[in-house]
């Protein structure tokens, strides 16, 4: 069974549109939703935003599930001037951009705070790209914070080179996953682009579309399993 993170409802509810035989089960202070998807068993949950209720949500899943992947879809806002909105991002790497110990080597390149995407995951998505589709397979930078001023984007382009897009949970989950050895794989579309002059603006235009995108994508993936 596969496990799936989505941060907000948004997001989530373009998955479910997709599933069947859906159950609600109410856990804590979210509710995990099992059913299938192309024909396969899968679990959904609502983590809600950011590294820490990613942990907790991604920790629910492995633990209470024992599922043999993760999957966290959902948006993210562009760094790399060659993305567009509605563009899909793969991870091959994710880095925690906001995590700070003087002395640790930053990029993505070091295993202190930085996890590679399970190769069978993304073998699976590379195989499934049309050749009128337009997906990046490359880095994302994660953190606790709504990237949208130049000096923002500036300190991460700096630190974390290559950089396709950030966003604010999948930092969290490429580190649970890789601490239970659970493969995963972050899936992301394109809501907006960080150093827009309305770059809030452009996130709530586009959320829906970016989001049913990021579920698509993710029903892709499950059904070549």
């Amino acid at each position: 069974m596969i496990g799936i993170i989505a941060a907000m409802n948004e997001e989530l509810n373009e998955l479910l549109h997709l599933m069947n035989d859906v159950e609600e089960i109410v856990y804590f202070k979210t509710i995990v939703y099992k059913g299938k998807l192309a024909n396969q068993e899968v679990v959904a949950i609502l983590s809600g935003i950011g590294k820490v209720a990613a942990s907790i949500a991604c920790t629910c899943l492995i633990e209470r599930y024992q599922v043999e992947g993760i999957i966290n879809i959902g948006t993210a806002g562009a760094i790399d001037e060659r993305l567009k909105t509605l563009d899909v991002v793969i991870s091959d790497v994710i880095a925690q951009h906001d995590f700070e110990i003087p002395g640790w080597n930053k990029g993505y390149y070091q295993n202190k705070r930085c996890f590679q995407a399970g190769l069978d995951y993304l073998n699976r998505f590379k195989n499934s790209i049309q050749e009128d589709e337009t997906v990046y397979i490359g880095h994302l930078a994660s953190g606790d914070a709504f990237i949208h001023l130049k000096k923002q984007v500036e300190k991460i382009q700096k630190e974390y080179p290559n950089t396709l897009a950030v966003e604010m949970e999948a930092g969290a989950i490429s580190q649970v996953c890789d601490f239970y050895d659970v493969p995963f794989v972050i899936v992301r579309c394109i809501s907006d682009h960080t150093l827009h002059p309305k770059n809030e603006l452009t996130f709530e235009e586009y959320l829906h579309q970016a989001a049913k995108k990021s579920a698509r994508w993710c029903y892709k993936f499950v059904e070549t399993l």
